[in-house]
């Protein structure tokens, strides 16, 4: 490759840099923003979801987790605390987080489709990990421990080791089954 191509793609190299810095200041409010009004709050229960779909009341608690995160790293306690202290009362109410839920407050799968999947679990404990350290608050240490030791009853004998299985049931409506699979997605996210 000639000198003349190297540095012209080291410019735009440096130029596209320069540019999502200069950017990211007003980028990082809009996305805020968007959040914020993805913030589903129910005063009748005191729930707070954020909204996975602009079109469906629905939310992953693995996007509620990175929602706490981004909050939590804007330094907005207040909507981190809101998401955290709603999926907290969930898991005391109900036993292992459900994947997914209705922003009020039901399970998205009902039934035999009930959803307990581990690594978005452990995005939660990672979300209240984060949200302890960036506001010196311990209020969520507890519901991170107890999702931890719900993860420990998951483990089985893999590959010489332990490795958390994938879900907590089969579900009928896959040719396979979940409590069978070893995802290494999840088993990272758990460790993480």
């Amino acid at each position: 490759m000639s000198h003349r191509l190297n540095w012209t793609y080291f410019t735009l190299f440096l130029a596209v840099v320069g540019f999502t810095t200069v950017l990211h200041g007003a980028e990082k409010e809009k996305i805020l923003q968007v959040l914020k009004d993805r913030v589903v709050s129910q005063p009748k229960t005191g729930h707070h979801f954020i909204k996975s779909y602009a079109q469906r009341d629905v939310s992953y608690i693995y996007d509620q987790a990175l929602a706490i995160m981004a909050f939590t790293h804007s330094k907005n306690k207040k909507e981190a605390k809101n998401l955290l202290s709603t999926i907290e009362n969930l898991y005391l109410q109900h036993g292992p987080l459900h994947f997914a839920y209705m922003t009020e407050g039901s399970s998205a799968f009902a039934g035999d489709e009930t959803r307990i999947i581990h690594g978005a679990m452990a995005w939660i404990v990672m979300s209240a990990n984060y949200y302890q350290k960036q506001f010196k608050d311990k209020q969520f240490t507890p519901f991170a421990h107890k999702i931890l030791t719900y993860l420990e009853t998951q483990k089985v004998s893999a590959l010489g080791g332990e490795a958390i299985r994938f879900a907590q049931k089969d579900l009928s409506t896959t040719p396979w089954d979940e409590t069978q699979v070893l995802a290494l997605e999840h088993n990272i996210d758990a460790y993480s």
